[in-house]
């Protein structure tokens, strides 16, 4: 199957899920819900980045997804991109997304300048997750102030930046 169909089909089996996440650390608590739509697909495979390919940047977002599932837009075709770069990086996390959100290590609040390198993640909340080759994967939150929910939106660290994220302990605020 297209690794780019698989990744939107395992999205696809997560619209109608929602994750309640509870985070405590000395007596305080937080909670949120992480909830997905077909929009968010596009960011988290790292679209936003390709300029080069008809209409991926003038269509909805919610449209681009169901014309993955349509076979419109495939893997092969997103790789001829010169701006695949990022999709690159991002796709094979998405699809093992569902395993990576069951299965994963810590979940903290994020602030991006505690941190020992610059960093333009704007996140409220990062999750690690360890992979099945034994690699760590870091997936950022955003909190949205219109409602409840939390998406993600800021997709998974580059290779470059996972080790000095995890041995950074100040951007640590909570725990579980």
């Amino acid at each position: 199957m297209d690794l780019l169909l698989q990744a939107a089909k395992t999205f696809e089996s997560l619209l109608d899920c929602e994750y309640r996440i509870v985070l405590g650390r000395k007596g305080n608590t937080r909670d949120f819900t992480i909830a997905f739509s077909k929009e968010g697909f596009y960011h988290l495979a790292g679209f936003q980045y390709i300029d080069d390919i008809d209409n991926l940047k003038r269509t909805k977002k919610d449209v681009i997804f169901d014309d993955i599932l349509k076979g419109k837009y495939t893997h092969e075709k997103i790789m001829k991109s010169s701006f695949s770069k990022e999709y690159e990086n991002r796709i094979n996390h998405l699809v093992v997304l569902d395993k990576i959100l069951e299965v994963n290590e810590f979940i903290c609040s994020f602030n991006a300048k505690q941190l020992n390198f610059p960093c333009i993640i704007k996140a409220d909340f990062v999750m690690k997750n360890i992979t099945d080759n034994g690699g760590d994967t870091f997936i950022f939150c955003i909190e949205r102030s219109t409602d409840e929910y939390q998406h993600l939106v800021t997709g998974f660290t580059p290779e470059d930046r996972k080790k000095e994220l995890y041995v950074s302990p100040n951007n640590l605020d909570f725990i579980i």
